[in-house]
């Protein structure tokens, strides 16, 4: 019987795990939503609550086939053991299971279909993020209003301003790379124009110049893709791609810790980040930075916040992975990035390399490195954990390579 089900199980392995992952992302994206919210709804706290044990039942569920893939072997044990670990011990001295849920929504996915995989996140992303913003547009989920003077930004129905627009850059990342030069010109200006509405009510400026680049650059690869794809094969280029994500973690980490308040350039250069630079140093300064993570509870501006809680939210993910969650963690991350963008070189699948760039780029100024809530791309990581020879041409798809290992 175990074999029967053993065969089940392999047969529709890729089915099984988006629908667990479609459980784990409908639970995280209501809780970006103003719907558990107490102070606003009566039931929000009641919400949150079953949410939360619908995620422990989905982790336990990753956790099984990571078990499964480990005994049989089609995980590497070693690298698995260890990010698993430093994962669970990070969690443990930060009082917060984000990290360790990160790692098994992640490592689950060793070996499924891309094709399969991004195809359900676009269809289920895009549905739920038209739905809430739907459903706050005609009042039955709250849209808080800042008023800022010179322009208001909307929650649209979320806990912040920038969750409707960071979700919908993610979700524009994962059409272009699913539907990479198949998506036609009103296609692209269509998203571009929904891009430009969020960016008037959320005044979310570089989320709102990512996502444009993003779409622009889908134009410019669709054309000149070849041009492209030539200067991608240089060796100094690969080598400077393969080392983006060090060099945004030194920038994040070292802009920060050598910030000075009296030099008019670090004032521009803060003011230019929206005093992410100042947050940034006064967050190294009180809690400096930690080997296998420490407990922080992260105070910044969004619905059900109070007047008196001191903000030293940082917004850097690498900054903030490097305070909290630890050095360990933080170099576990660049080395998954850097593998994912070797990899991407080495499959000579270019596209996925400016997308994973772009990401990088992002996560300088916003905290999405490693929340797989968000930033599906994150399943690309376990290339290096894949222990199956031939697992990339288990099937044909994008870029000649469907399955995500």
């Amino acid at each position: 019987m175990f074999i029967s089900v053993e065969k089940c199980y392999l047969k529709y392995k890729d089915y099984i795990y988006i629908f667990l992952f479609s459980i784990y992302f409908f639970t995280m994206f209501l809780s970006s939503t103003a719907l558990i919210e107490e102070s606003i709804y009566s039931f929000g706290e009641t919400l949150y609550k079953f949410l939360k044990y619908i995620k422990y039942i989905t982790y336990f569920s990753f956790l099984c086939i990571i078990v499964y893939s480990y005994v049989k072997q089609n995980l590497k044990r070693v690298p698995t053991f260890l990010v698993l670990f430093f994962a669970g011990v990070s969690s443990l001295l930060t009082r917060d299971f984000q990290v360790l849920s990160f790692a098994l929504v992640t490592i689950a996915a060793t070996g499924i279909s891309n094709k399969k995989f991004f195809k359900a996140y676009v269809i289920f992303s895009f549905s739920l993020l038209v739905i809430v913003l739907f459903l706050s547009s005609i009042g039955l989920i709250e849209n808080v209003i800042y008023d800022l003077g010179s322009r208001n930004r909307n929650t649209l129905g979320f806990l912040w301003t920038t969750n409707a627009p960071m979700f919908f850059f993610f979700t524009i990342l994962a059409v272009l790379y699913r539907y990479h030069k198949k998506l036609s010109w009103i296609e692209l200006l269509s998203l571009w124009l929904i891009n430009i509405l969020l960016f008037q009510l959320t005044n979310t400026k570089f989320v709102f110049f990512l996502t444009s680049l993003s779409l622009f650059l889908e134009v410019i690869f669709s054309k000149y893709e070849d041009s492209i794809y030539k200067i991608f094969e240089k060796k100094w280029v690969k080598y400077t791609v393969c080392n983006i994500p060090g060099i945004c973690c030194l920038f994040s980490l070292f802009s920060s810790l050598l910030f000075n308040p009296n030099s008019f350039g670090w004032q521009f250069l803060n003011s230019l980040l929206t005093n992410r630079l100042v947050n940034g140093h006064n967050a190294i300064s009180q809690y400096g930075f930690s080997i296998f993570g420490q407990p922080i509870e992260w105070n910044g501006y969004w619905i059900g916040s109070e007047a008196t809680d001191i903000y030293n939210y940082v917004d850097s993910s690498f900054l903030q992975i490097a305070i909290k969650d630890g050095l360990i963690i933080m170099l576990i991350s660049i080395i998954a990035y850097m593998g994912i963008l070797y990899w991407g070189i080495k499959k000579k699948s270019y596209w996925l390399v400016t997308i994973t760039i772009l990401v990088l780029i992002l996560c300088v100024t916003e905290p999405r490195l490693i929340n797989v809530s968000y930033n599906p791309f994150l399943i690309f990581s376990t290339v290096m954990l894949n222990n199956l020879e031939h697992a990339d041409k288990r099937d044909k798809g994008i870029d000649n390579h469907e399955s995500v290992n």
